[in-house]
């Protein structure tokens, strides 16, 4: 994917195409995690997979938080999502 592409899908509405991708990433790395196998996913050494996980898991904390201080209590209440 080259970088005109990339910016384009950031700039876009975020849509649950997007999220179920972003899952999808996520579901494909723990799988290989599982299996000791992360050098077949990335070429990225472990110290650098955990540092991104933490800040993906520190942005997505920031983000819940902001979201439920926004939002009206009543309008919180979370959709479940299927992973199939």
């Amino acid at each position: 994917m080259n970088m005109d592409m990339l910016k384009q899908l950031l700039e876009q509405q975020h849509t649950d195409a997007h999220f179920d991708l972003f899952l999808q990433f996520l579901d494909r790395l723990h799988d290989a995690a599982t299996a000791e196998a992360l050098h077949e996913v990335s070429p990225l050494d472990a110290r650098e997979i955990l540092g991104w996980l933490d800040d993906f898991i520190y942005t997505a904390q920031e983000t819940v938080r902001e979201i439920e201080d926004s939002t009206q209590p009543a309008a919180l209440h979370r959709y479940e999502h299927s992973n199939n």
